[in-house]
C-alpha cells in the first residue's frame, strides 16, 4: 500500500501561512488594544474636565463677596502660572463648617509650546486666608501659588486647550464687561462667565475648531461685595 505524506514545499507554504496569520492577528489585537487605551484616556480626560467644571461652580456660588479677595489673571511667582482664577468660598475642602478658604484655578503648558494645559487647584487653609483677611493681604496668598507646590497645588485635569473667565456685572437691569466707577470701593463682579474646552484627540493637530473637542461652559451669579 502507498503511504501518503506532506511534501517539504506543502509544509513550508504551510507555516507560512500559519505565520503570516499569526502575524496579521497580532497586528489587529495590538490596534485594538491601542484604540481602547486611547478612547479609555480620553473618557478620563473629558471625566475629569467635567468634574473640575462643576467643582468650580460649587465653589463660586459659595465665594464670600470680600473686597479685594476676587482675581483673574493675577501674576504669580510661577512664570508657568498662566489663566487663573482666585477667590474666597465657604464650599473649600479643607475647612470645617462655616470657615472660609482661599481657592484659586490656574493652567500650565503640559509641555514647552504645547497647545494644551494642565489645570491646578491651589488651596490654603482656613488659618492662612483668616490671617491674611486680618492683615488685608489676600493678594499674596494668590501670588504665591504654583504648580511645584505640592502640598498646596494638585494637577486635578488635562488636555485643556481654551480657557476663559469674564467677570460680568448687572448694570441697569443689563450685563456689563465694566465694573462701575465707585469712588473708594472695589466691585466684586456680580456674575462670572466661564467656559472650558478640553481635547479629546492625543495627536495634533490641537485646533479650537477641531471636532475632536468637548466645552462647558455656563452662568454663575455671585453674592454682591460687601
Amino acid at each position: 500500500m502507498k503511504k501518503s505524506a506532506f511534501t517539504l514545499l506543502e509544509v513550508v507554504v504551510s507555516l507560512s501561512l500559519f505565520a503570516l496569520f499569526l502575524l496579521l492577528l497580532f497586528t489587529v489585537s495590538n490596534l485594538l488594544l491601542h484604540r481602547w487605551s486611547l478612547l479609555k484616556e480620553q473618557q478620563q480626560n473629558c471625566s475629569d474636565t467635567s468634574l473640575l467644571f462643576h467643582r468650580m461652580i460649587r465653589e463660586l456660588h459659595s465665594c464670600v463677596p470680600v473686597p479685594n479677595s476676587f482675581f483673574v489673571d493675577l501674576p504669580t511667582v510661577d512664570p508657568r502660572c498662566k489663566k487663573n482664577l482666585f477667590f474666597l468660598t465657604t464650599a473649600a475642602s479643607l475647612k470645617t463648617y462655616g470657615e472660609i478658604s482661599a481657592i484659586g484655578y490656574f493652567f500650565v503648558e503640559e509641555k514647552k509650546n504645547s497647545p494644551c494645559y494642565n489645570c491646578y487647584r491651589y488651596e490654603l487653609s482656613p488659618q492662612e486666608t483668616s490671617e491674611a483677611l486680618r492683615a488685608h493681604t489676600v493678594e499674596s496668598l494668590f501670588a504665591r501659588a504654583s504648580s511645584s507646590t505640592s502640598k498646596s497645588c494638585h494637577c486635578i485635569a488635562t488636555h485643556i486647550i481654551d480657557w476663559n473667565v469674564r467677570p460680568a456685572w448687572i448694570l441697569h437691569e443689563k450685563i456689563s464687561a465694566t465694573p462701575p466707577q465707585l469712588v473708594g470701593k472695589e466691585n466684586t463682579p456680580n456674575l462670572v462667565e466661564i467656559r472650558l474646552a478640553m481635547s479629546t484627540s492625543n495627536s495634533p493637530p490641537f485646533g479650537k475648531a477641531s471636532a475632536h473637542t468637548t466645552a462647558f461652559s455656563t452662568v454663575v451669579p455671585l453674592l454682591p461685595s460687601l
